[in-house]
């Protein structure tokens, strides 16, 4: 019973470090995503857009699309 109990036991905190792994992956992420939403509302990032914006209008607009 003890030893099955040590097994539980460790196979659990096994899995909660694992968790916590993946957890900082997340945390990561989420802070990269984080810089870029702010990059993209700093004026760089909004004149970046825009560019971006434009030529894919004008591209549309040669391929006869409409532009909106």
């Amino acid at each position: 019973m003890t030893n099955d109990c040590g097994r539980t036991i460790a196979g659990a905190l096994q899995e909660i470090d694992e968790l916590r792994a993946i957890a900082e992956r997340v945390q990561a992420l989420a802070d990269q995503w984080d810089k870029v939403a702010k990059y993209m509302l700093s004026s760089s990032g909004r004149e970046l857009v825009e560019a971006a914006r434009k030529d894919l209008i004008e591209a549309l607009g040669a391929k006869g699309g409409e532009q909106p």
